[in-house]
């Protein structure tokens, strides 16, 4: 029994789960709409899934309480073990972590140059400058992408926005349109 307490609990220091999770858009209003309601997931380390559901179904909420976007309105996520909601949860280190790409991340670019816009995250999370940079390089060489792009290939670029190596997930809206990201 204690050999299966171990590989429980190291399963869960490398998954996200949520335990119970609602959210309800405009809560205390009389335009409340309920977007999840009790949901219960596990997604062990190194899982590929798919989220399918009908437009409104609560599919994006999902995602973005995934990385704390969102904070539920009821119930808990865990990420390798810890309660991203305690007090002292340090956010920076999830999101540094747990990558999302969105649905049209391409419409999302605000840096002058590639370089400069693949460097913004990394910067946000506080590292040295050549740091911030090889972390960059790295991305864009993931997904084989020079620091310059004609237009036509900026939803690759925005891609290796996301390409953190040292993500333990990555959340992504509608994936089906990216066929070639799936090997990086």
């Amino acid at each position: 029994m204690a050999a299966n307490e171990s590989t429980r609990e190291r399963i869960e220091k490398m998954s996200i789960i949520l335990d119970h999770v609602n959210y309800v858009y405009g809560a205390d209003t009389p335009l409340a709409v309920h977007a999840l309601n009790d949901v219960c997931l596990k997604i062990p380390d190194g899982q590929f899934i798919g989220i399918i559901g009908h437009t409104g179904s609560g599919k994006s909420t999902l995602m973005q309480h995934m990385n704390g976007l969102i904070r539920a309105t009821d119930g808990h996520i865990y990420f390798n073990g810890e309660d991203i909601y305690d007090k002292d949860y340090d956010m920076k280190k999830l999101r540094s972590k747990v990558g999302l790409v969105f649905q049209y991340p391409e419409h999302q670019l605000f840096e002058i140059d590639v370089f400069s816009d693949v460097c913004f995250g990394p910067k946000n999370l506080g590292l040295d400058k050549k740091e911030v940079e090889l972390r960059a390089y790295d991305a864009l060489k993931k997904v084989g992408l020079p620091d310059w792009i004609p237009r036509e290939e900026m939803r690759s670029y925005s891609r290796s926005k996301s390409c953190r190596p040292r993500q333990d997930l990555r959340f992504c809206w509608y994936p089906t349109v990216w066929r070639m990201w799936r090997n990086t």
